[in-house]
């Protein structure tokens, strides 16, 4: 089974060093340099959702993207995340449990804030207790009830997406819970396709097999990110199934389930941003030719590498897939499109992590990137809560 998914990703991997080259090049479609493009920021990724009132704007052009490392807000940061509160973006070292505030010149204040995983909507704030096993959805105005729902007690909501008036979110075991008229249901699953139609299951005992890690209202259709399959699925507000937007590299795999997972979605000028464990790649959908390309690989390459970076290591206190490579958030901010790497789990300070792979391949490890292209910007509001 590992040679046939190490053959599989080489075969990958050869397509993706041809292709590399097209993620930053200019569209081909003619543009009309005078038209403004407004949408909405509505996703989620890993951690936490996008930030209220995020407005995205952009012009149509011709332009290239352009990929700038930034320095990193301390030596030990190696798990990093992002985040917007209050209008502000924040780095957040979910390793140290410690976050940073980089001003305009660039340079990083320690902050007691942190991402939040709360859920809110026009109408509900969703909540959950993982020890009681049970999520609610509480009208922000009035004095009605909260309705809830259970799952397995020590689980708890993986992700969160909206579509229109319906909610759904997913469990780290899979249970797929959907709020729709005021009521929860619990979605069953047949044939990849999720949905509240029959009877209802009972909670998940078990995992699935099968998590969702990101969401994102891009262009009107509201796509989740999948693993072990790498593929991109659509929710409708009343189904969950796949989608016809994976990238096809990614979904040429997918009856493999190799391990790919769809981590973060971000829509930046107008475009489709997907980053994937295991190896921190990112696929931009070009809106304007209508395809996928490959944008960046966000650590360097080794020749003849497992398919979870630095996996053949000797026997040691760490998981074996500690230094996968993932692209936990990509957020845009102002002009830019700003992009965070980690590793599997937390990575403090005071570990053995260093240790176990060169300097210089440990420090990419919650490196900090901006994406950028001009004539695109996002603002947000800074004290809706």
């Amino acid at each position: 089974m590992l040679r046939r998914t190490q053959k599989c990703f080489r075969l990958l991997a050869v397509t993706l060093a041809t292709t590399s080259s097209l993620g930053a090049h200019a569209n081909t479609e003619a543009v009309d340099p005078q038209k403004q493009t407004i949408s909405p920021v509505e996703h989620w990724q890993t951690y936490s959702p996008s930030a209220p009132g995020g407005t995205h704007k952009f012009i149509e052009s011709n332009k290239r993207f352009s990929i700038k490392k930034i320095n990193k807000p301390a030596p030990d940061f190696h798990t990093g995340y992002a985040f917007v509160d209050g209008g502000h973006l924040y780095f957040e070292d979910r390793g140290n449990s410690v976050s940073y505030k980089r001003n305009w010149l660039g340079i990083y204040n320690t902050s007691k804030i942190s991402s939040d995983n709360t859920y809110k909507t026009e109408n509900y704030i969703f909540d959950y207790d993982s020890y009681a096993g049970t999520i609610s959805a509480c009208p922000l105005l009035g004095d009605g009830g909260c309705p809830t729902i259970d799952f397995l007690q020590g689980t708890y909501p993986y992700v969160y997406a909206k579509n229109k008036d319906s909610v759904l979110s997913i469990t780290n075991y899979g249970d797929a819970l959907l709020f729709k008229d005021g009521k929860w249901c619990r979605m069953s699953m047949r044939d990849d396709i999720y949905t509240c139609a029959g009877s209802e299951p009972s909670a998940l005992s078990a995992p699935r097999g099968i998590q969702f890690y990101s969401s994102i209202n891009y262009q009107g259709r509201v796509f989740l990110g999948e693993w072990p399959t790498g593929r991109l699925y659509e929710f409708d507000g009343y189904e969950l199934k796949p989608s016809d937007m994976t990238p096809p590299k990614i979904a040429e795999l997918a009856d493999k389930r190799m391990g790919y997972e769809a981590q973060t979605m971000a829509s930046y000028c107008g475009d489709l941003f997907v980053g994937y464990w295991p190896k921190g790649e990112v696929w931009r959908y070009d809106h304007l030719a209508r395809k996928w390309v490959f944008f960046n690989r966000f650590f360097s390459v080794e020749e003849d590498e497992p398919f979870i970076p630095h996996s053949y290591r000797p026997d040691d206190d760490l998981n074996p897939a500690f230094f996968g490579q993932r692209i936990t958030a990509m957020v845009p901010f102002e002009g830019s499109l700003y992009v965070t790497t980690s590793n599997l789990r937390a990575w403090t300070a005071t570990d053995s992590s260093l240790s176990k792979i060169p300097p210089a391949k440990a420090a990419e490890y919650g490196a900090i990137y901006k994406v950028t292209k001009p004539g695109c910007t996002t603002s947000y509001a800074r004290n809706l809560q």
